[in-house]
């Protein structure tokens, strides 16, 4: 069969199929590059909505712990109230049980004056016992003990007759010694003077009780 196109037809004829083939190729790209953007939107939206569920959930999250510290603080303010009952209940002591033991470790030349277990301790306000130093706020508070004596040798030995009795007592210290009697006392305080007469000294002394379960 012969061809009798001409060749600048057929050349056209060619180009044109070419061009058809380009704009189509065109297209599909144009289309696809349409879809990738489409698709990338909808996951940056995606990520988006995402990252805004998990912000609002943080912030709730954070308002929740905020109401949780102020539990805590009321929970740490009721325990802390509660350690401090628990800590006055275990040093609480009968006072019956305590004087028979107090006697027996007073020497000869020394007898008992006054024993002050008082709330005043707690507070740091002055003691009721002559001497006896007022105790800070928050230290442990001392069972204070006064007694008369005939001489400063008797006080260290009642000192230490207290430091030995572990049972009851951790440690104890020698707070005042001072001299005894009152020399605005009327005549009639017969016994008073004839006592600070043969016990002319005052010592005052803080022992301090061995804590519950503690080692002697």
């Amino acid at each position: 069969m012969i061809n009798l196109i001409p060749d600048q037809a057929k050349q056209d004829i060619r180009y044109a199929m070419r061009n058809t083939r380009l704009i189509r190729y065109t297209w599909i790209s144009f289309s696809m590059a349409i879809a990738i953007s489409l698709v990338t939107a909808l996951s940056i939206f995606s990520m988006q909505s995402t990252k805004n569920g998990l912000n609002n959930e943080l912030e709730a999250q954070n308002q929740q712990l905020a109401g949780l510290k102020d539990v805590e603080q009321k929970g740490q303010k009721l325990y802390d109230q509660i350690e401090t009952i628990d800590q006055l209940l275990n040093r609480q002591v009968k006072f019956s049980g305590i004087l028979p033991d107090i006697a027996k470790l007073l020497p000869s030349g020394a007898v008992l004056k006054q024993l002050d277990f008082s709330s005043s301790d707690l507070t740091g306000e002055a003691s009721s016992v002559a001497g006896a130093k007022p105790v800070a706020p928050g230290t442990e508070k001392p069972f204070v003990i006064s007694a008369a004596v005939t001489d400063r040798t008797i006080a260290t030995t009642l000192v230490e007759n207290i430091k030995a009795k572990k049972d009851l007592f951790s440690t104890a210290d020698l707070i005042d010694v001072s001299q005894n009697g009152d020399s605005t006392s009327s005549s009639s305080d017969n016994n008073e003077n004839a006592q600070s007469a043969k016990y002319p000294y005052l010592v005052t002394i803080h022992a301090y009780f061995k804590k519950p379960g503690g080692k002697p």
